[in-house]
């Protein structure tokens, strides 16, 4: 009988506090992986940009961008000091961008030329979503350079022929060194 009458009475001491308390606690931020700050584009390479596209100044974190006419690419031109992490990491974040696995190797991507400078020029394509990215980097000691261009499927295809046209028309002044030649 004890141990009831001394069960009720913890029980009632229990429910005694009927005030509702909140309390604030500060959200933590998540840290997101930190991209270098942009490169100047004062050293920025010739292009020839393509019949329909219209290239845009420099604007935040691009070095030019281009609106293609009749169409919903997105079309970028970004600088970073140095190799901005370096050719794996930049195309495994892209392939990242499109839910497709890393690659575990340099060796696996193609490296062709361009102008004299070595380039690596992507088509990477969701196996889940309605969306696809055309990428050429440019790695070079002082300064690397993105090209990208991203949309869904068949907007993407439609200007392969025009981004592959400006890619391949970079070309850089000779005083740069580039580190990506395969």
């Amino acid at each position: 009988m004890k141990k009831l009458a001394l069960l009720l009475a913890v029980c009632l001491a229990g429910c005694e506090d009927r005030e509702i308390k909140t309390y604030s606690i500060a959200k933590e931020m998540e840290s997101a992986p930190q991209l270098p700050a942009p490169a100047s584009i004062g050293m920025k390479p010739n292009w020839k940009t393509p019949a329909g596209w219209k290239e845009l100044p420099p604007s935040g974190m691009r070095a030019a961008s281009f609106t293609v006419e009749n169409s919903k690419v997105d079309v970028s031109v970004v600088t970073f000091p140095g190799t901005a992490g370096g050719l794996l990491s930049n195309l495994n974040r892209w392939r990242g961008q499109m839910g497709l696995p890393a690659l575990s190797a340099e060796s696996d991507v193609v490296t062709t030329s361009v102008n004299g400078q070595p380039v690596q020029i992507v088509e990477l394509t969701s196996t889940t979503e309605d969306k696809a990215m055309l990428g050429a980097i440019y790695l070079r000691d002082d300064q690397s350079w993105f090209l990208k261009l991203t949309g869904d499927k068949a907007s993407v295809a439609a200007q392969k022929a025009s981004f592959e046209a400006l890619a391949n028309s970079f070309e850089f002044q000779s005083n740069h060194k580039s580190t990506n030649d395969g």
